[in-house]
């Protein structure tokens, strides 16, 4: 399979062999995916950004094609995140069932603070917050 990151919030499954779509994931609250996209275990993590000051979510997907017969496929996550900021070319760390990923700082354009961004310990298969920690330059 490739996933590619699309805009308004999007993530596309391909076969890597015939290149026909396999699923779409639109994400409710938009955003630009340039956070890497992240694979373990049959999941795949990311984050989205959806302006300085709004939230954005990082999201868990399967990558199980529920429906082999449709090419238009729409994708459900297994959890969100949601963080004011988002998350800005965030990649994730993925292992022993957790994700530790850093937000943007979620302030207005302007009102730069170097201090204000935060690193997060979420869980793997719950996206439940484990732990964080802020005063990171997330901008």
């Amino acid at each position: 399979m490739i996933f590619v990151g699309l805009a308004n919030g999007c993530v596309q499954a391909f076969d890597a062999v015939t290149l026909e779509s396999l699923w779409l994931y639109e994400d409710p609250l938009g955003g630009q995916p340039n956070c890497p996209i992240t694979y373990e275990d049959g999941y795949l993590y990311t984050g989205f950004w959806n302006r300085e000051d709004g939230n954005a979510n990082f999201v868990c997907l399967t990558v199980t094609d529920e429906d082999p017969a449709k090419t238009d496929e729409s994708k459900l996550a297994s959890w969100t995140y949601t963080s004011r900021g988002g998350f800005y070319w965030a990649g994730a760390c993925v292992q022993n069932g957790v994700v530790l990923v850093g937000t943007d700082d979620g302030l207005a354009t302007g009102q730069y603070d170097p201090a204000s961004g935060k690193v997060l310990l979420l869980d793997a298969a719950t996206g439940a917050l484990l732990d964080e920690v802020g005063g990171i330059c997330g901008d």
